[in-house]
């Protein structure tokens, strides 16, 4: 089973039309396109965290928005999110509008404790709140974790005999192609041994 993720999406109208046209789901793979101009990144935990201090290194200017009052990354990546001068971090807000002609020109945002709303000219916004597993079909019959992915011991094994998974779709701290690739390596050579174990 490799099923993958979908990205976890903010429900604002007009979202899915603006994929591609300022809005994005990964920082490493479309910040480039962002050099030297303002963006907004969803999101306060390690992923959304790593990828803002990636984006500081390219943007002119980085606003975080987070619906709670404190950021959930690792203590010393918080501490050097801070740090930066061209990172504005903005707590227990969220985003309640998307503003654009052809390409995203704005976010509307809303303090969830004043009620505030204002405005951020940004050119980008990256939505870092997480993945979807495409688990549905299964999720009744392999043994999952809280969140949805399928649980597998080391050589890929999902808790069915003979059912592996590989990649995203698997319950795993790191989520890149590289692993995924390695992933579905290891357990195809685990799912040709245990049919070889069969015959």
């Amino acid at each position: 089973m490799a099923m993958g993720t979908k990205n976890r999406k903010l429900g604002l109208k007009d979202e899915d039309e603006l994929i591609g046209r300022g809005i994005s789901y990964c920082a490493t793979c479309d910040g480039a396109f962002f050099k030297g101009r303002e963006v907004a990144i969803v999101g306060g935990g390690n992923s959304a965290v790593t990828e803002a201090l990636y984006l500081s290194g390219l943007a002119s200017k980085v606003h975080i928005i987070y619906r709670k009052d404190q950021f959930k990354g690792e203590a010393i990546s918080n501490n050097k999110l801070l740090s930066l001068a061209n990172i504005v971090p903005h707590l227990n807000t969220e985003v309640t509008k998307l503003v654009y002609d052809e390409f995203l020109t704005g976010v509307e945002i809303k303090n969830n404790q004043t009620n505030e709303i204002s405005h951020l000219n940004v050119s980008g916004l990256f939505v870092a709140i997480g993945h979807i597993p495409y688990t549905d079909l299964v999720k009744e019959q392999i043994k999952t974790d809280i969140k949805g992915y399928i649980i597998t011991d080391e050589k890929m094994a999902a808790s069915v005999k003979g059912v592996y998974a590989a990649g995203d779709i698997r319950s795993n701290a790191f989520r890149q192609v590289v692993t995924a690739c390695g992933d579905g390596a290891h357990a195809a050579d685990s799912a040709m041994e245990y049919i070889h174990s069969k015959y």
